[in-house]
């Protein structure tokens, strides 16, 4: 398949996950674990600290997905296209759920810029859902970043207060 992986960067699990099944032709379920991730240890990839550092790896992995996505997707059966549209869904999510939920905007201005520009041209429908999907306890924070910058400003500030607080 002409299928070459990233190397020297985290998160490139997402790139094997994604564009080998394009191949498949069978598939079947084998109800063994074979693998466990174990969290909580510092240092992992998982880790929001970690994240915060390796977020444009993310960036570009889900980049990469999107432009082999929209290369093959008129040459793939709809089963195909519909894992692929729910995998780039997925990670289009967990991305934003980091910059917008769990960062609290430690993640470079001019990486979510370009993050939004991107997925903007190249996933316009899963642009529009984010607002509807990734909310904080109710508040829809990405429509506040796209339409209200001095209001966000205004919130990132009272939830990093906060958390402060809480945390002493």
């Amino acid at each position: 398949m002409n299928y070459k992986q990233s190397e020297g960067i985290s998160y490139t699990d997402q790139e094997w996950i994604f564009m080998p099944v394009t191949h498949v032709k069978s598939i079947w379920y084998f109800p063994y674990t074979l693998y466990i991730y174990r969290m909580g240890r510092a240092g992992q990839t998982i880790d929001i600290n970690v994240w915060i550092h390796h977020a444009d790896e993310e960036i570009f992995g889900l980049k990469k997905m999107t432009q082999f996505y929209n290369n093959i997707k008129d040459k793939s059966s709809d089963e195909i296209r519909k894992f692929l549209k729910c995998r780039l869904k997925f990670r289009t999510n967990a991305i934003y759920n980091h910059i917008f939920i769990r960062s609290i905007k430690a993640v470079d201005n001019a990486l979510i810029k370009d993050l939004e520009q991107y997925i903007q041209t190249y996933l316009p429908s899963e642009y529009k859902q984010l607002e509807k999907e990734i909310r904080y306890h109710g508040l829809n924070v990405i429509g506040l970043y796209r339409r209200h910058p001095i209001a966000y400003k205004v919130y990132l500030l009272c939830r990093k207060t906060a958390q402060k607080l809480f945390k002493n």
